[in-house]
């Protein structure tokens, strides 16, 4: 079975964001770390309950990590299952 995804590629064409290789974290994690803190969770409790380090929720949070927007895409096929 073949599935497809799309690779999100900042403006030097490096992958950025979930489709990075060495990804930990989902860009549905990250948008979901966001909006904990605008619910007024501390950083200490959003890790807790992600099950990130607090410097990786400080990272998002700051606009460290995961902060540059995508200036191309491209639809990549992957094989999975038998």
């Amino acid at each position: 079975m073949k599935i497809y995804v799309d690779i999100a590629y900042n403006d030097k064409g490096r992958r950025i964001g979930s489709g990075h290789p060495r990804a930990k974290f989902t860009d549905a994690d990250v948008e979901h770390v966001l909006m904990l803190r605008t619910t007024g969770m501390t950083t200490r409790e959003i890790a807790d309950k992600m099950e990130m380090s607090e410097s990786t929720v400080r990272s998002y949070i700051r606009g460290v990590r995961r902060s540059q927007p995508p200036m191309s895409w491209k639809r990549k096929e992957i094989e999975c299952g038998k």
